[in-house]
């Protein structure tokens, strides 16, 4: 077999490029620091790359989830806490007013009766410090979720509430999700309990 100059000139050239461009990405790798740069160096090796980033930006989204849910849960741990107060409060003032008193001790208790429920109306109506949003509003977390009514003289003589019973879920690993959402009412008699009325529990009636 006859291999003529020109060939042997052409494999030369086109070897040369070969390790040219082999030289190029051997110090692209070490500038770098990636053995990776493109899907044509290592198809199976981008893939796992690739699966690797989508792995770790998951794992990012759930720690962030979690953070979210750990705070949102302490503001409604703190809020309970202050209604818990506020119960045990108005108990003692109940148990004080049931005795042999006057009108102007009744009065009095009236006062601080009309003061806890002006306080209690302030904790359910709490904002999550993290995210601005209502606490226990359920979903409709933009209003605040109860609206009192008050007469010429400023006392409250009702109160309503204007949230939903749906709560908002998130995931905290791959199919896993969890709330920490508690509605402020719920009369439907299913889903999640509400925090001031309950029909399932009976709650509130």
């Amino acid at each position: 077999m006859r291999v003529t100059q020109n060939s042997f000139s052409e494999s030369l050239v086109s070897r040369l490029n070969t390790l040219t461009a082999r030289q190029y990405s051997l110090q692209s790798q070490v500038s770098s620091g990636l053995r990776v740069q493109a899907p044509s160096d290592d198809p199976a090796a981008m893939q796992n790359v690739l699966g690797y980033k989508t792995s770790k930006a998951e794992q990012e989204q759930y720690g962030s989830n979690i953070s979210t849910l750990q705070e949102r849960a302490a503001a409604t741990y703190s809020v309970l806490q202050q209604l818990q107060t506020r119960v045990s409060d108005v108990s003692v003032i109940a148990t004080s007013a049931a005795g042999d008193i006057t009108l102007n001790d009744l009065s009095v208790y009236a006062g601080k009766v009309s003061d806890a429920i002006d306080a209690t109306l302030e904790q359910v109506n709490k904002k999550d410090p993290a995210t601005g949003q209502y606490l226990f509003g359920g979903t409709s977390s933009s209003q605040p979720p109860f609206v009192a009514t008050r007469d010429a003289s400023g006392k409250i003589t009702a109160v309503t509430y204007q949230g939903n019973t749906s709560v908002n879920e998130s995931e905290i690993a791959a199919g896993s999700t969890i709330t920490t959402d508690v509605p402020g009412a719920n009369t439907s008699g299913t889903g999640p309990r509400g925090l001031v009325t309950d029909s399932s529990s009976g709650a509130g009636r």
